[in-house]
């Protein structure tokens, strides 16, 4: 047998051996990869997405409340009559209205709420929580509102007097996550109309 002919044999033998080594590596990563998916989709459905998205959930609806209360509109509620200041119930109602049907849009931008969680809050490990890049998770809400309106009178000073209408507004969000269903209740107290009048109620 030539030189070039054990040599040629030599070469053909290494290379097996590396496509076997290259294919022994291949198969173990994806062992790995699967156990990483197996282990982050566990957790994704033990509740690891819920803390994030409720208070992801009730983020969007207090910034949902806050611009509802700027679309009301700015006619005064108060009309003077004999003997002191009354509540005007039709341009009450336009506000209140008004502020609704703006919360509700609002709210329903955020009805698929995306939440980030670093890959390494999903190890269960403190070595790496709170590390890596990002795992997107989408969260469907639903949103269920009701108002009340309250009115408050108040002494600022001599002869003055506070008249505040205000708003109470809950929110319960309902978060569909995987295996059960959430709710979060957001409540909050806003100012429909404040005004100053001289003299007693």
């Amino acid at each position: 047998m030539s030189f070039l002919t054990r040599a040629a044999r030599s070469r053909r033998s290494l290379s097996r051996r590396g496509r076997r080594r290259l294919f022994r590596f291949f198969i173990a990563a994806a062992v790995v990869l699967f156990v990483v998916c197996a282990v982050i989709y566990e957790r994704l459905t033990d509740g690891a997405v819920e803390v994030p998205a409720v208070s992801s959930a009730a983020s969007a609806v207090e910034r949902a409340i806050s611009g509802a209360a700027a679309a009301a509109p700015g006619d005064t509620v108060f009309s003077r009559e004999d003997g002191g200041y009354r509540i005007d119930s039709g341009k009450l109602s336009e506000k209140i209205d008004a502020f609704e049907e703006a919360l509700t849009a609002a709210l329903g931008k955020s009805r698929i709420l995306k939440i980030g969680i670093p890959l390494g809050s999903l190890l269960e490990s403190q070595v790496t929580s709170g590390r890596g890049p990002r795992v997107t998770a989408r969260v469907f809400c639903d949103y269920k509102t009701a108002c009340s309106v309250r009115s408050d009178i108040s002494s600022v000073g001599i002869n003055q007097t506070l008249y505040t209408v205000r708003l109470d507004v809950t929110v319960d969000c309902t978060l569909h996550l995987k295996g059960e269903d959430r709710t979060v209740s957001v409540s909050d107290s806003i100012i429909l109309e404040e005004a100053v009048f001289i003299g007693g109620p």
